[in-house]
Protein backbone atom coordinates (compact mmCIF):
# COMPACT_ATOMS: atom_id res chain seq x y z
CA UNK A 1 0.00 0.00 0.00
CA UNK A 2 2.79 2.74 0.44
CA UNK A 3 3.86 2.28 -2.95
CA UNK A 4 0.37 3.27 -4.30
CA UNK A 5 0.35 5.91 -2.05
CA UNK A 6 3.07 7.43 -2.99
CA UNK A 7 2.90 6.54 -6.81
CA UNK A 8 -0.86 8.33 -6.54
CA UNK A 9 0.38 11.09 -4.84
CA UNK A 10 3.22 11.67 -7.02
CA UNK A 11 0.98 11.52 -10.10
CA UNK A 12 -1.54 13.93 -8.98
CA UNK A 13 1.77 16.34 -8.00
CA UNK A 14 2.22 16.29 -11.69
CA UNK A 15 -1.27 18.03 -12.06
CA UNK A 16 -4.45 18.71 -10.99
CA UNK A 17 -6.46 16.10 -13.35
CA UNK A 18 -7.51 12.32 -13.18
CA UNK A 19 -5.02 11.77 -15.90
CA UNK A 20 -2.23 12.54 -13.90
CA UNK A 21 -4.00 10.30 -10.72
CA UNK A 22 -4.41 7.69 -13.17
CA UNK A 23 -0.88 7.48 -14.65
CA UNK A 24 0.23 7.49 -10.79
CA UNK A 25 -1.99 4.42 -9.95
CA UNK A 26 -0.72 2.91 -12.97
CA UNK A 27 3.26 2.67 -12.47
CA UNK A 28 1.86 1.72 -8.61
CA UNK A 29 0.21 -0.97 -10.68
CA UNK A 30 3.74 -1.77 -12.25
CA UNK A 31 5.89 -1.86 -9.08
CA UNK A 32 3.54 -3.92 -6.84
CA UNK A 33 3.62 -6.39 -10.27
CA UNK A 34 7.21 -6.26 -10.57
CA UNK A 35 8.05 -6.60 -6.79
CA UNK A 36 5.43 -9.45 -6.75
CA UNK A 37 7.08 -11.34 -9.63
CA UNK A 38 10.30 -11.06 -8.15
CA UNK A 39 9.64 -12.71 -4.75
CA UNK A 40 7.89 -15.35 -6.76
CA UNK A 41 10.91 -16.09 -8.71
CA UNK A 42 13.09 -15.93 -5.91
CA UNK A 43 10.86 -18.97 -4.48
CA UNK A 44 10.19 -20.56 -7.82
CA UNK A 45 11.62 -23.97 -8.94
CA UNK A 46 14.79 -23.92 -11.13
CA UNK A 47 13.02 -25.59 -13.36
CA UNK A 48 10.52 -22.24 -13.91
CA UNK A 49 14.01 -20.85 -15.13
CA UNK A 50 15.11 -20.95 -18.90
CA UNK A 51 18.34 -23.09 -18.96
CA UNK A 52 19.66 -22.28 -22.40
CA UNK A 53 21.04 -18.82 -23.86
CA UNK A 54 18.34 -18.33 -26.41
CA UNK A 55 15.76 -19.07 -24.02
CA UNK A 56 16.73 -16.43 -21.30
CA UNK A 57 17.63 -13.71 -24.25
CA UNK A 58 14.25 -14.55 -26.10
CA UNK A 59 12.58 -14.15 -22.20
CA UNK A 60 14.54 -11.10 -21.85
CA UNK A 61 13.37 -9.29 -25.08
CA UNK A 62 9.78 -9.86 -24.14
CA UNK A 63 10.30 -8.49 -20.70
CA UNK A 64 11.79 -5.45 -22.31
CA UNK A 65 8.57 -4.96 -24.76
CA UNK A 66 5.96 -5.75 -21.82
CA UNK A 67 7.70 -3.05 -19.93
CA UNK A 68 8.07 -0.43 -22.80
CA UNK A 69 4.45 -1.14 -23.56
CA UNK A 70 3.15 -0.70 -20.04
CA UNK A 71 5.30 2.85 -19.86
CA UNK A 72 3.79 3.67 -23.48
CA UNK A 73 0.37 3.23 -21.50
CA UNK A 74 0.76 5.49 -18.83
CA UNK A 75 2.37 8.09 -20.35
CA UNK A 76 -0.33 8.44 -22.62
CA UNK A 77 -2.10 9.69 -20.09
CA UNK A 78 0.36 12.11 -19.06
CA UNK A 79 0.76 14.00 -22.04
CA UNK A 80 -2.98 14.05 -22.93
CA UNK A 81 -5.41 16.87 -21.56
CA UNK A 82 -7.61 14.43 -20.20
CA UNK A 83 -8.92 10.96 -19.40
CA UNK A 84 -11.13 10.93 -23.06
CA UNK A 85 -7.91 12.12 -25.13
CA UNK A 86 -5.66 9.15 -23.26
CA UNK A 87 -8.02 6.65 -24.03
CA UNK A 88 -8.38 8.03 -27.94
CA UNK A 89 -4.64 7.93 -28.29
CA UNK A 90 -4.51 4.33 -26.96
CA UNK A 91 -7.36 3.20 -29.43
CA UNK A 92 -5.46 4.68 -31.95
CA UNK A 93 -2.22 3.08 -30.96
CA UNK A 94 -3.90 -0.09 -30.59
CA UNK A 95 -5.13 0.33 -34.37
CA UNK A 96 -8.97 0.64 -33.38
CA UNK A 97 -9.13 4.09 -35.38
CA UNK A 98 -8.39 2.40 -38.37
CA UNK A 99 -4.67 1.85 -40.30
CA UNK A 100 -3.39 4.27 -42.89
CA UNK A 101 -1.86 2.45 -45.12
CA UNK A 102 1.14 4.47 -46.82
CA UNK A 103 0.23 5.79 -50.37
CA UNK A 104 3.68 4.69 -52.16
CA UNK A 105 3.94 5.51 -55.83
CA UNK A 106 4.52 2.20 -57.83
CA UNK A 107 8.12 1.21 -59.43
CA UNK A 108 7.43 1.94 -62.84
CA UNK A 109 4.80 4.82 -62.00
CA UNK A 110 5.73 8.38 -64.01
CA UNK A 111 8.42 7.00 -65.47
CA UNK A 112 10.14 6.11 -61.99
CA UNK A 113 12.79 3.97 -61.93
CA UNK A 114 13.87 1.27 -59.04
CA UNK A 115 16.66 4.19 -57.66
CA UNK A 116 14.48 6.77 -57.58
CA UNK A 117 11.67 5.38 -56.24
CA UNK A 118 14.35 3.96 -53.16
CA UNK A 119 15.14 7.89 -52.92
CA UNK A 120 11.00 8.71 -52.23
CA UNK A 121 10.41 6.11 -49.64
CA UNK A 122 14.15 7.01 -47.81
CA UNK A 123 12.97 10.35 -47.94
CA UNK A 124 9.20 9.61 -46.20
CA UNK A 125 10.83 7.14 -44.01
CA UNK A 126 13.38 9.27 -42.20
CA UNK A 127 11.37 9.86 -39.07
CA UNK A 128 10.29 6.25 -39.01
CA UNK A 129 14.12 5.19 -39.44
CA UNK A 130 15.51 7.96 -36.69
CA UNK A 131 12.72 6.50 -34.40
CA UNK A 132 14.10 2.60 -35.24
CA UNK A 133 17.72 3.84 -34.22
CA UNK A 134 16.66 5.94 -31.10
CA UNK A 135 14.75 2.56 -30.25
CA UNK A 136 17.48 0.45 -31.21
CA UNK A 137 20.02 2.38 -29.08
CA UNK A 138 17.57 2.24 -25.43
CA UNK A 139 16.81 -1.22 -25.85
CA UNK A 140 20.24 -2.58 -26.53
CA UNK A 141 22.91 -0.08 -24.87
CA UNK A 142 24.06 -0.04 -21.45
CA UNK A 143 22.10 2.37 -19.23
CA UNK A 144 23.74 4.63 -16.92
CA UNK A 145 23.43 2.10 -13.71
CA UNK A 146 25.27 -0.48 -16.13
CA UNK A 147 28.02 2.29 -17.25
CA UNK A 148 28.60 3.66 -13.34
CA UNK A 149 27.13 0.29 -11.18
CA UNK A 150 30.52 -0.45 -9.89
CA UNK A 151 31.21 3.16 -8.35
CA UNK A 152 27.85 3.48 -7.29
CA UNK A 153 27.12 2.59 -3.61
CA UNK A 154 23.77 3.00 -3.01
CA UNK A 155 22.57 0.89 -5.28
CA UNK A 156 23.89 -2.85 -5.74
CA UNK A 157 26.37 -3.79 -8.36
CA UNK A 158 25.07 -4.57 -12.37
CA UNK A 159 25.95 -7.20 -14.26
CA UNK A 160 28.95 -6.99 -16.04
CA UNK A 161 27.41 -6.99 -19.46
CA UNK A 162 28.84 -3.64 -20.18
CA UNK A 163 32.30 -4.30 -19.84
CA UNK A 164 33.69 -2.32 -23.02
CA UNK A 165 31.40 0.75 -22.33
CA UNK A 166 31.90 0.82 -18.07
CA UNK A 167 32.93 4.22 -17.09
CA UNK A 168 36.52 4.23 -15.86
CA UNK A 169 39.09 7.67 -15.44
CA UNK A 170 40.38 7.35 -18.75
CA UNK A 171 41.47 9.94 -21.83
CA UNK A 172 38.82 8.47 -24.39
CA UNK A 173 36.00 8.91 -21.37
CA UNK A 174 37.30 12.26 -20.47
CA UNK A 175 37.04 13.04 -24.65
CA UNK A 176 33.98 11.76 -24.77
CA UNK A 177 31.78 13.84 -21.77
CA UNK A 178 33.59 16.89 -23.25
CA UNK A 179 31.85 16.28 -26.28
CA UNK A 180 28.59 15.55 -24.20
CA UNK A 181 28.94 18.99 -22.28
CA UNK A 182 30.42 21.13 -25.74
CA UNK A 183 27.12 19.95 -27.64
CA UNK A 184 24.82 20.54 -24.37
CA UNK A 185 26.40 24.13 -24.23
CA UNK A 186 25.83 24.26 -27.94
CA UNK A 187 21.67 23.69 -27.07
CA UNK A 188 21.70 26.51 -24.89
CA UNK A 189 21.03 28.87 -27.38
CA UNK A 190 17.12 27.98 -27.78
CA UNK A 191 14.65 28.94 -24.50
CA UNK A 192 12.83 26.11 -23.29
CA UNK A 193 10.61 26.95 -20.84
CA UNK A 194 11.52 24.20 -17.98
CA UNK A 195 8.65 21.37 -17.41
CA UNK A 196 7.47 21.65 -14.21
CA UNK A 197 6.91 25.63 -14.69
CA UNK A 198 4.08 24.49 -16.56
CA UNK A 199 2.70 22.77 -13.55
Amino acid sequence: MPTCYTMALAGIWHGAGWQYLIYGVLHAAYLTVNHAWRAWRAGAPAAATPASGFAKRVRHAGNVLLTFAAALVAFAFFRAHGVGDALALLQGMAGLRGIEAPDWPAWGAAGMNLADWLHLVAGRSTLALLIVLLLAIVWCAPNSHQLMGRFSPALERAADDARALTWRPSMRWTLAMLGVLVFCVAQLHGEVRFLYFQF
